[in-house]
């Protein structure tokens, strides 16, 4: 019985121990890599707000010596060294003011009091008054750059101070001081959750991003630092009262590496910071920056609990290996167990097949679903294409019939006119040719359900040169009205495989647009249309000396309804359906242009089987 206490007792504590141990190296060594981590982003977040402040000073240092090297300035002291100064100085002042973005500019006489200053018309002007008792002054007097920060006795605000010699020669006339607002460097030191603050010599914070530890100390003062900043006005000695941080030393004035400061003034609870600090470039000034700790402190516990869990899976692992050792002594019970697992196992799998069986059974169902959907769609899509044939026909109609009744209305014009001047004949002639292009147009009806048409259908041999000659005659009224000048050169009896009718379509298309193109543009509009066979078929160059086709547009000529013409001019139908026509005949058309700059149409025909042999 005592043996079997003392065992328990070793597999409690022992496991305890190992899990404890392992957490405290590994808060140990994590809290220590994640202090150094800390430490080294609180190094980079210090270089770079140094830099910052650094640099913001740095851009107004050099106005207080480029304003007292000015004529106007020089030549005003020399005029009244002892008077303050005039309107147009005080003007002066404030507009270099204003253009630096510094708070105050002024300048002193020799004796420190002020001459003028950009300030003249406020409350607080600074002109007349004595500021022979600041360092700045006194400095500048020594002939070298003054630098000092301290609170406005006119104003009450914090600014820091350049000032320069007013010099005439070796003489030194008076003083130029320019004051920069600390403002926007503040607003630079809250760019991060990290606090940071800046204290001179004294251990006053002179800069920082929360307002109630601004002109306070890092602890009680020294009887002459007190005596210095009195003599100097520098800041207000009753509101010099030390901050309220923990860890402070108050004889030393330093803060300690780790401490405890609320995250705002009006919060209870503290956290714990990391406190780092960088000397500046400026004389006695120290940036000091706090970090808070909270996720260091938590990574390490993190690292920890990590390191307890890891250890006791270990421990704990060791444990079932030793007790599964003395399991496997129990034959039937593990058999036992092998059959309720070998039970457990076809349960769920049978489980598995039932839901993929499921599985399947859905996507059967969505798959004919989407078999319903696809012959909906199909049906749909048929619809539309009658639709869209439909009123391309329609369209085609009202296209094609334009020009036969424009020629009507020219002959009946025509035939009003000779009839008047009595000549019957040219009467008759012109009734004749009006009753010609009706029954044109009544075949050019029956002709236009080519849409409707399965290919290759309504073709035979037709005379090529028949067809060109009629297209021409019924453009000859607007050849004629615009001036155009076509060339015709066709071999007789050429015979292509086609429909007459159909065929003239296509060439009063491509011979229209061509006029509209040249007669609008060419001085002397011109129309080529020439005929040659070779290997292909018979090939129709019909080409104009209009603008052309540019090339960004020829893929796109021969579609419905696009057009180049001005709105009302045409429907964008003609090459279309001059396309499909050539395309039913087995044959081919594009465009390109000429070496003029013209547009060329090149249409390709099969030759009549009759003329294969002769070719």
């Amino acid at each position: 019985m005592r043996i079997e206490k003392r065992a328990l007792v070793v597999w409690l504590v022992g496991p305890l121990i190992a899990v404890a141990a392992a957490s405290w190296l590994a808060w140990a060594f994590s809290g220590r890599a994640a202090m150094d981590t800390l430490e080294t982003r609180g190094d980079a977040a210090l270089r770079l707000r140094a830099e910052t402040l650094s640099g913001w000073l740095a851009r107004y240092q050099p106005l207080a010596s480029i304003y007292a090297q000015d004529t106007g300035v020089v030549s005003f002291v020399k005029r009244a060294p002892g008077a303050p100064g005039n309107a147009e100085m005080n003007q002066r002042l404030k507009d270099w003011n204003r253009l630096a973005g510094s708070a105050d500019t002024y300048l002193l006489n020799v004796e420190g009091r002020a001459l003028a200053a950009s300030n003249w018309d406020k409350s607080w002007s600074f002109v007349g008054n004595d500021y022979s008792f600041r360092p700045y002054y006194r400095q500048a007097m020594e002939d070298r750059l003054g630098r000092y920060f301290a609170l406005g006795t006119s104003s009450g605000k914090r600014g820091y101070y350049f000032s320069y010699p007013v010099r005439h020669g070796s003489e030194i006339l008076g003083v130029m001081v320019v004051k920069v607002a600390v403002d926007q460097m503040e607003q630079d030191l809250r760019i991060s959750e990290d606090e940071a603050f800046v204290t001179n010599k004294d251990g006053v914070i002179v800069l920082s991003g929360r307002p109630e530890w601004r002109l306070k100390s890092l602890g009680s003062l020294a009887a002459s630092a007190r005596e210095t900043i009195a003599e100097q006005r520098q800041f207000n000695l009753e509101s010099l009262t030390p901050v309220a941080f923990d860890g402070v030393t108050p004889s030393e004035r330093v803060l300690n590496r780790f401490m405890e400061v609320s995250p705002n003034p009006s919060a209870r609870t503290r956290q714990e910071m990391l406190h780092l600090a960088r000397p500046m470039a400026v004389k006695g000034w120290t940036l000091h920056i706090l970090t808070p700790t909270k996720d260091a402190r938590a990574e390490a516990l993190f690292a920890a609990a990590l390191a307890g869990a890891v250890a006791l899976v270990g421990v704990l692992s060791l444990i079932i290996t030793l007790q599964h050792r003395n399991r496997l002594l129990d034959l039937v019970r593990e058999r036992e167990r092998a059959r309720e697992r070998l039970e457990r196992a076809v349960h769920e799998r049978t489980a598995d097949l039932r839901e993929t069986n499921a599985r399947l059974g859905q996507e059967v169902e969505e798959r004919r679903t989407a078999e319903a959907r696809l012959r909906s769609t199909q049906s749909e899509l048929i619809q539309a294409g009658k639709l869209a044939a439909l009123g391309q026909m329609s369209m085609s109609l009202s296209h094609e019939f334009n020009q036969p009744l424009a020629a009507i209305r020219a002959y009946a014009e025509n035939a009003a006119a000779f009839q008047n001047l009595g000549r019957a004949d040219d009467v008759a002639d012109n009734l004749g040719r009006i009753s010609k292009l009706t029954e044109r147009m009544a075949e050019l009806s029956r002709n236009l359900t080519s849409f409707a048409r399965k290919p290759k259908q309504g073709i035979e041999p037709i005379n090529l040169s028949g067809v060109l000659e009629q297209s021409i005659e019924l453009l000859q009224g607007r050849l004629q009205r615009l001036g155009v000048e076509l060339e015709l050169s066709c071999p007789k009896g050429l015979m292509v495989m086609g429909g007459a009718t159909r065929l003239q379509q296509v060439f009063i298309n491509v011979i229209g647009n061509a006029i509209d193109a040249c007669s609008a543009t060419a001085e002397a509009p011109e129309i080529d249309v020439s005929v040659k066979t070779h290997d292909e078929g018979v090939e129709i160059v019909i080409s104009d000396n209009g603008p052309g086709v540019p090339a960004k547009l020829q893929d796109q000529i021969f579609d419905p309804f696009f057009t180049t013409k001005e709105a009302g001019q045409g429907l964008g139908l003609g090459l279309s359906i001059s396309f499909n026509i050539v395309r039913d005949f087995g044959g081919s058309i594009d465009v390109g242009q000429t070496t003029g700059g013209g547009a060329r149409f090149r249409i390709v025909l099969k030759a009549a089987p009759a003329m294969e042999g002769a070719l």
